[in-house]
């Protein structure tokens, strides 16, 4: 999956006053504690997907890295997937994910297929759904600290959605995912 990039239209939330009616006057240097924009991704050139950042403290992460961790998460979570589906192979995430994280997905799938109702539509397993495209809606990211990312994906395959729940830690000066739940 490629990023393409796009003119982000980054908007910016920023709450200038507390519950308790107490005025926050917040430095110019300040950064938002949470902000949104648009971007094209792989095969989705024709629709823009949100993303949507909140970082607990600003100065945990810079604004650049939260967007290229959540365009990696975006990515991840495609990825497994088609991972899932037997589109690709599991190396294809062994770099950037934890030991056993991509076995859990696997896992997981197996168990779907073995105990599911079979009156169920499930969108990855589908027969419907097999050949067509992941196609991410709306990426939510959560800095917590300088060292973890957490960040829920919306999926479409075709008219049905899937959640992707993704956690990144940073290890060793490296980013790593170190889970990844999809259903």
């Amino acid at each position: 999956m490629s990023i393409t990039p796009d003119s982000s239209h980054g908007q910016d939330h920023d709450s200038s006053s507390s519950a308790g009616g107490n005025e926050l006057t917040p430095s110019d240097d300040d950064e938002p504690h949470v902000f949104e924009f648009e971007r094209t991704i792989g095969v989705t050139q024709q629709k823009k997907i949100l993303f949507h950042i909140v970082r607990c403290v600003p100065s945990d992460l810079s604004r650049r890295e939260a967007v290229r961790l959540s365009m990696i998460s975006c990515q991840i979570a495609c990825t497994g997937i088609d991972i899932m589906r037997g589109r690709l192979s599991p190396k294809m995430l062994s770099r950037i994910t934890a030991p056993g994280v991509v076995e859990r997905l696997l896992v997981t799938e197996e168990f779907m297929k073995k105990f599911a109702d079979p009156h169920h539509f499930d969108p990855i397993d589908s027969p419907q759904t097999h050949n067509l495209p992941v196609i991410p809606r709306i990426v939510q990211t959560m800095i917590v600290n300088d060292h973890t990312c957490e960040v829920t994906v919306i999926l479409a395959l075709g008219a049905s959605l899937c959640w992707a729940n993704i956690v990144i830690a940073k290890t060793d000066e490296r980013w790593i995912c170190t889970m990844c739940d999809i259903g």
